[in-house]
This record gives structure tokens, sequence and C-alpha cells, in this order.
């Protein structure tokens, strides 16, 4: 089970890795929202998991769902609070024609 969950995170990443330089575009913005929800039902079904009375649940379940949160908060922060868009678009600088 550990080697199906080490598998989603690398996809993960590397999905991330590869977006990350889109422009601000809906598809950038859909795959985010995608990338948040499926990883907050990720975290939600582990927290069920490990509290299920017939499972044998221990502290390294815990860390699936760490992981699951760190994506959760680093997409909402990415696509929802950092809203500087100044590196993402270069500046034009007024230049003088030459005669």
């Amino acid at each position: 089970m550990t080697k199906l969950f080490g598998a989603a995170f690398i996809l993960i990443g590397l999905l991330a890795w590869f977006i990350k330089d889109l422009e601000s575009s809906d598809m950038r913005r859909n795959l985010s929202i995608s990338f948040i929800v499926g990883n907050a039902l990720g975290a939600i079904l582990m927290i069920l998991n490990i509290f299920d009375e017939d499972t044998d649940a221990n502290g390294m379940e815990w860390l699936n769902v760490f992981l699951y949160l760190i994506f959760v908060a680093g997409f909402v922060y990415l696509e929802f609070i950092d809203t500087d868009d100044s590196l993402s678009e270069p500046t034009e600088t007024a230049t003088e024609p030459e005669t």
C-alpha cells in the first residue's frame, strides 16, 4: 500500500512541476482545483481509515495525512492566496525611438 501512495505522490509532484510554468489560465486553475479536491479527499479518507476500529492503524498513517494536507495547503496558497503576478508577466520598458 505504501508503494501506491508513493507512486501517487510522485505523480502529483510531477504534474505540479510541469504546470508551474503555465500562464494563468483556466486549465491551470482547473488542474489546481482538482489537486486541492483530490488531496483533501485523500486526507479525509486516510483519517477515516485511521479511526476505523477494524484496521491496525499506526503512526505512519498520520504521515500520509500530513503529506496530503501539505499538498492541499500548497495548492491553495499558490492558486488563491499568492496573487503576485508580476513574476509571471514580463514588464515592458518604454524606449525612445532612434533618430
